[in-house]
């Protein structure tokens, strides 16, 4: 994996969720949560790479993400925690607020 992704917005979408809601557990906590439509695409990227052209990632990395909407419907999620994170691109401190997006590895492939 790249480490990084490129996200692009999304005009339209075709498709369903075979089931649209779901418990969701990670580090802050557990949710009861609705999804709803695509939001993104998410492409994997190498930042400044030598020798790194489109077709060598596109060849390379097969994962991409797609990013969905979401709602809590119940839950015991932490409001608010504060991190730090470290990256290619920055060390932030950053602080939590409402999640709204879920975001799962996928393949993609190019369509008329």
């Amino acid at each position: 994996s790249t480490g990084a992704f490129r996200c692009y917005d999304l005009m339209s979408h075709r498709g369903r969720l075979e089931r649209n809601t779901f418990n969701m557990v990670d580090q802050f906590g557990e949710t009861r949560t609705m999804v709803g439509t695509p939001t993104a695409l998410c492409n994997p990227v190498e930042l400044n790479k030598q020798n790194a052209n489109s077709e060598t990632v596109k060849e390379q990395y097969k994962d991409h993400l797609v990013c969905y909407d979401t709602l809590d419907i119940a839950g015991d999620r932490d409001r608010r925690v504060n991190v730090r994170t470290v990256d290619q691109l920055a060390t932030n401190n950053l602080a939590t607020g409402h999640s709204d997006e879920i975001c799962v590895v996928s393949t993609k492939e190019h369509v008329e």
